[in-house]
C-alpha cells in the first residue's frame, strides 16, 4: 500500500514537472519565433566606432533572454520593417544580453536592473535617453525619437531644467523623459512645479493626467477633491 502511494505521488510530481516544462516551452517558444529585422552590432566597441564614424547616436537593446517582455518586443516591435528601417537610418543599433555573467559590469555601469530596458547613448557612452519597459508601436518609436533632440531627450531636458529654464513646455518634456526612465522621485518633484502652472480645467487633459494623479498626497488635498 505504501509503495503504491509513493508511486502515485511520483507520477503526480512527474506530471507536474512535465506540465511546467511544456508551459515554459510554449510560453517562450511562441514568442522567440519573431522575425527580428533590426541591423545590430554586438559589442560596445563596434557601436562606439560606428557612432563616431556616422554621427548617429547608439540605440542599446539591453536584452535578457529570460525576460518575457524582451521577447514580446522582438515580436511586436523589432520585427516591424518600417520601424527597423527608421532605426537603421537614425541610430547605430546595439544588442547585448546583459543577463549573461560576462556582461554584468556593463549592466552595473548603466544601472540596468530590470527588463525590458533600452538606452540611447552618445558616441562617448553617455546616456542620452532611458526607456524602462516595453510598449507597442507607434508609441515606442515616438519615445526613442525623443533622443534625437536636446529639447526632448533625458540629458537635454535635464540640462535645460538645471539651467533654470522652467516654462511649461520644457517641464512637460522633462517629465516625459523622466517617466520613460522610471525616475519616480524626480518625476514627482518636477511634477509639483508643473502642477503649480496648471489651471484646474487642465488637470484632466491627457498630457497632464499622469502628473496630476501622481500628486494626490491625501484625501484632504485639493487634487483629491477635484478627482
Amino acid at each position: 500500500m505504501k509503495c503504491k502511494w509513493l508511486g502515485m505521488m511520483l507520477m503526480l510530481m512527474l506530471c507536474t514537472v512535465s506540465s511546467f516544462a511544456q508551459q515554459g516551452e510554449r510560453l517562450y517558444g511562441d514568442v522567440v519565433k519573431a522575425d527580428v529585422k533590426m541591423k545590430y552590432v554586438y559589442t560596445l566597441e563596434d557601436a562606439f566606432s560606428q557612432s563616431r564614424k556616422t554621427g548617429k547616436p547608439i540605440f542599446f537593446n539591453c536584452f535578457a533572454d529570460w525576460a518575457i517582455p524582451c521577447h514580446g518586443m522582438n515580436k511586436e516591435v523589432f520585427s516591424n520593417k518600417e520601424f527597423c528601417d527608421y532605426m537603421d537610418k537614425n541610430f547605430v543599433c546595439l544588442f547585448m544580453d546583459l543577463s549573461k555573467r560576462e556582461n554584468e559590469s556593463i549592466a552595473k555601469k548603466y544601472e540596468v536592473k530590470s527588463f525590458a530596458h533600452y538606452l540611447v547613448l552618445d558616441s562617448d557612452g553617455n546616456v542620452v535617453l532611458r526607456i524602462v519597459g516595453g510598449m507597442r508601436l507607434p508609441d515606442f518609436q515616438y519615445a526613442v525619437a525623443r533622443a534625437l533632440s536636446p529639447k526632448t531627450s533625458l540629458v537635454g531636458t535635464e540640462k535645460l531644467y538645471q539651467s533654470g529654464k522652467r516654462d511649461k513646455k520644457t517641464l512637460a518634456n522633462y517629465l516625459e523623459a523622466l517617466n520613460l526612465a522610471h525616475k519616480n522621485d524626480q518625476f514627482k518633484a518636477v511634477g509639483k512645479e508643473y502642477m503649480a502652472m496648471l489651471k484646474p480645467k487642465e488637470y484632466s487633459k491627457e498630457e497632464n493626467w499622469k502628473v496630476f494623479t501622481s500628486w494626490i498626497p491625501d484625501r484632504k488635498s485639493d487634487n483629491y477633491k477635484y478627482l
